[in-house]
């Protein structure tokens, strides 16, 4: 049954008027006449009775309008709640990231800006990013990652931030006072680091591989413990310009000291990724482009 012609319907049996109706709805009469015939056809019933120019519902119309009116106020009832639905997935998305610290502060900041904006943070390993990204259930609308070195852009992928790489040494140890240092002055040094899966740790694993070593790494911890640990002197860790800052800036000073590192390659990217293939969620596309911005000095 076409849903226009009970429209058609409906309008006619509140204006009893063919002409009105039809004005209504934005059509000629004879074409609003002739489709509630076939209305009327296809029940195999009258609804109207025709009084000169004037019309009425008669006592099939009067028992059919009040099903018809049920009916039409469900639909548009669901209609409106689609709609809501497909507003509401608009100003959501999820995040997974490499890194909780990366994305800290960002997403502080950009559900400042955007506060009807709804974020699933979510935390996954380096080495199944590709795999969540590949599979369509997934729920995984951009992923926060972060490489050593450059990392090719493209479509679905767009690097937010670059970051210098520093070594972190107890105040006591050799080469603490020095300025800067290259990675391979480090190949006898004990190393901190995160467990094994996590992108920092990767990072740290290829940046001293690339110096010509493997990374003799003697305790595995997070970053909420890792400073402490090199404060014990357990050993030493590469650390990022943020954490840096975070600890230069801690009441009381630090024990710990920053040795730059002036290898070419010993610097983090940072990039989000999404699949290309797959429409992003409006605020995810909004999220993307306030990062590009709030990172825009740090590229």
């Amino acid at each position: 049954m076409d849903l226009t012609h009970l429209r058609y319907f409906q309008a006619a049996a509140r204006t009893q008027n063919f002409t009105k109706a039809a004005e209504e709805a934005h059509i000629s009469q004879p074409a609003f006449s002739a489709s509630l015939s076939k209305l009327e056809k296809e029940l195999g019933v009258r609804l109207f009775d025709r009084i000169g120019r004037r019309i009425q519902l008669n006592e099939c119309g009067k028992l059919y309008i009040k099903y018809v009116d049920q009916a039409l106020a469900c639909l548009d009832e669901g209609d409106r709640k689609l709609s809501e639905a497909g507003r509401e997935k608009k100003r959501r998305f999820s995040l997974g990231t490499v890194s909780v610290p990366l994305v800290q502060e960002l997403l502080s900041d950009f559900r400042v800006a955007y506060p009807d904006v709804a974020v699933r943070r979510y935390e996954l390993l380096s080495q199944d990013v590709d795999s969540e990204l590949a599979d369509s259930d997934s729920g995984s609308d951009i992923i926060l990652t972060a490489a050593l070195g450059e990392m090719a852009e493209g479509p679905g992928c767009r690097v937010i931030k670059r970051e210098p790489l520093f070594v972190a040494l107890y105040r006591g140890h050799p080469l603490a006072e020095r300025e800067a240092l290259s990675v391979a002055e480090l190949r006898e040094e004990r190393f901190i680091s995160l467990p094994e899966g996590y992108s920092f740790r990767e990072i740290t694993e290829q940046l001293c591989r690339s110096a010509g070593f493997e990374v003799d790494i003697v305790h595995e911890c997070f970053h909420c413990q890792l400073l402490a640990c090199i404060s014990d002197e357990i050993g030493v860790a590469l650390v990022t310009e943020d954490t840096v800052k975070q600890e230069r800036m801690r009441k009381g000073g630090s024990d710990i000291l920053f040795p730059a590192l002036r290898d070419e390659n010993a610097f983090r990217s940072v990039a989000l990724r999404w699949d290309p293939e797959r429409a992003l969620p409006e605020a995810a596309r909004q999220f993307v482009d306030f990062a590009l911005c709030y990172y825009g000095g740090e590229r």
